[in-house]
């Protein structure tokens, strides 16, 4: 494979970012050339013959930098192999219920392209991590992190075969 894997990320407290950076460890441990990155960061997919696009959830959608950046480069998307992760505390438990309501923040990257996986974990509550205004409406939330690792690991593994 010439071409890298690009795992981009939005996350507001870090949760996220560190499952990206976990996926992007799999990745590579599975022999694949991987580069982790906020999305800010990005600025050209020609590098790349893969995405995997994480993003943190809240109040019942994708942060919405996720979906810009997805509307940004969706020509981009057309022309490599992408995948989705969500990570949120709806899924601090793995339900049917859970999933299918954590599907639905998926729709608008579904308009814009198709993954060839997706999955969705629990997040992590630790409100002084939470900027802005949020880490005083979150203060009193119960803490915890609900990431399960080796879902997380035991996905991207996976996922490895599918994005060559």
């Amino acid at each position: 494979m010439d071409k890298k894997i690009l795992v981009a990320y939005a996350s507001r407290a870090g949760s996220t970012a560190e499952v990206a950076e976990e996926v992007g460890k799999v990745l590579a441990a599975e022999g694949l050339p991987v580069d982790v990155l906020p999305i800010q960061s990005v600025t050209s997919f020609e590098p790349y013959s893969a995405l995997v696009l994480g993003s943190a959830a809240r109040i019942g959608k994708l942060i919405p930098e996720t979906i810009r950046f997805a509307r940004k480069y969706a020509k981009s998307f057309q022309m490599i192999k992408v995948a989705y992760f969500v990570v949120c505390l709806t899924m601090f438990k793995d339900t049917v219920e859970n999933r299918a309501t954590v599907e639905g923040y998926l729709k608008p990257l579904y308009k814009i392209k198709e993954p060839v996986d997706h999955e969705m974990f629990g997040g992590a509550m630790f409100p002084e991590k939470i900027p802005g205004i949020w880490s005083k409406i979150m203060r009193n939330a119960e803490r915890g992190d609900y990431r399960d690792w080796e879902a997380i690991r035991s996905w991207a593994k996976q996922l490895a075969a599918k994005l060559q």
